[in-house]
């Protein structure tokens, strides 16, 4: 789905479950509440892509993971320690996101994926950088968490132009920003 006005344009993405109540992991991180039947279209959005951006403790968790599930995608990681170093796989920055996404859109290539968490989500949607948001609503309702949305993000408007029901475990909602709809 293109974004009026982006079409040439490579779109920053948020691609992420969360729970019924609005949570994206326990309080400890941990997400093993996912469950599901199918790839829920991640293979095509992740054939979309290349290049990832996320927080330093959605990082630490993928590492936790075992091997690497973003081969050949650069990755860049916010991290306010560890801002201008570099592993095997990321790049470390505290760059303000509408610079980053400005330096990383200067090169041809594909979408751009925000991963998580969500103060990279709250920091990306304040400075009105999300060009779309595919929500993955579990079947699951947590009680307490880690929210997709935390506190001291600012009311935005969102238009949703998708709902697509996989199976009975998965809702997928996509939504554009409620300003890029005429």
């Amino acid at each position: 789905m293109d974004r009026p006005g982006t079409r040439n344009r490579r779109m920053c993405q948020l691609f992420i479950a969360m729970s019924c109540d609005g949570f994206i992991a326990r309080l400890d991180g941990s997400v093993d509440w996912l469950q599901g039947e199918g790839d829920y279209g991640y293979n095509d959005f992740i054939d979309s892509v290349d290049t990832i951006i996320m927080g330093s403790r959605t990082y630490d968790q993928v590492l936790g993971f075992g091997a690497w599930p973003y081969e050949g995608l650069r990755c860049y990681v916010y991290s306010r320690k560890r801002a201008g170093q570099q592993d095997a796989h990321a790049q470390f920055t505290s760059m303000p996101p509408d610079e980053l996404l400005a330096d990383i859109r200067r090169e041809d290539g594909k979408h751009i994926w925000l991963v998580g968490g969500g103060e990279i989500v709250r920091l990306f949607m304040q400075n009105n950088l999300i060009d779309e948001y595919h929500v993955f609503i579990q079947s699951v309702v947590l009680g307490r968490g880690l929210p997709l949305f935390p506190a001291g993000t600012e009311e935005g408007r969102l238009q949703l132009v998708d709902a697509h029901r996989y199976d009975r475990h998965i809702v997928r909602l996509t939504y554009l920003p409620a300003d890029a709809i005429a």
